[in-house]
Parts: C-alpha cells; sequence; structure tokens
C-alpha cells in the first residue's frame, strides 16, 4: 500500500457512475466521493483537497459555473474536468472557467498519472512563487 499523498475530492456529475475511490485510494491518496454540487462545495470551504476531479458525461453550464465555484471557494486546489468528451471548444471553456486540466483518460492508471502531474506541476508553481528574486 501507497503512503498518503493527500486528498483528492472526485465529485460526480452523472450518477450510477464508476466511482473512482478504489483506483485513487489504491495509489495513495484519501478520496471522498460526492454526487451532490452544493455539498462539494461545502466541504472546499471546510477541508483542504490537493484535487478536485470534476468527473461529468457531457459538458454544459452547470458544469463550467461549478468549475467556476469551485476556483472562486481555492485559488489552492487543482481542478481536474473528466469527461467523455473530446472537443477542443468545450476543453477551452473549462480552462478559462478556472480549470487546470481537462482530461478524456483512457484507463484508470492514465488518470493516476496525470493527476500526479498535475499535482506536482502545481507544487513547482508554489514553490517558484515563494522564491524571492
Amino acid at each position: 500500500m501507497s503512503v498518503a499523498q493527500g486528498n483528492i475530492l472526485d465529485i460526480e456529475g452523472a450518477p450510477g457512475r464508476l466511482s473512482l475511490r478504489p483506483a485513487l485510494k489504491l495509489a495513495g491518496w484519501n478520496a471522498t466521493v460526492v454526487t451532490n454540487w452544493d455539498h462539494a462545495l461545502r466541504l472546499i470551504e471546510r477541508e483542504h483537497y490537493e484535487v478536485a476531479l470534476l468527473n461529468i458525461d457531457r459538458p454544459g453550464r452547470k458544469a463550467l459555473e461549478m468549475c467556476r465555484k469551485i476556483r472562486h471557494r481555492s485559488r489552492l486546489i487543482t481542478v481536474m474536468i473528466l469527461t467523455t468528451v473530446d472537443d477542443e471548444v468545450h476543453r477551452v471553456e473549462f480552462l478559462d472557467a478556472g480549470a487546470d486540466a481537462v482530461v478524456r483518460p483512457d484507463s484508470v492508471h492514465e488518470l493516476v498519472a496525470r493527476i500526479r502531474a498535475v499535482i506536482r506541476r502545481s507544487q513547482m508553481s508554489s514553490i517558484n512563487m515563494a522564491v524571492p528574486i
């Protein structure tokens, strides 16, 4: 079993979708899965999460607004959009709304690797901002 790498909030936008929690836990993260978006926003205000995964089937205005709300609640959290739609317009909209990454992983292993990469970049960015010039 891996050493805990931090906390991930998996926000499921599609009820009945297979939970990512077992794979995230196996990779060493403490994963909290929620299906209620308002509850997710309250958790983000109260708890510390390295990553918020907004796991949606189809991009839409509601999902874009949720992305903006997450970013508004916390500038420090890494926001990743997981979607089955591979459309440049939607990817750009989510990035402009505050997402750090929009991914369509083909496997759980790829998803875990992408999460590690996004967290690594986020941590390096924080370190670079803290170093005086």
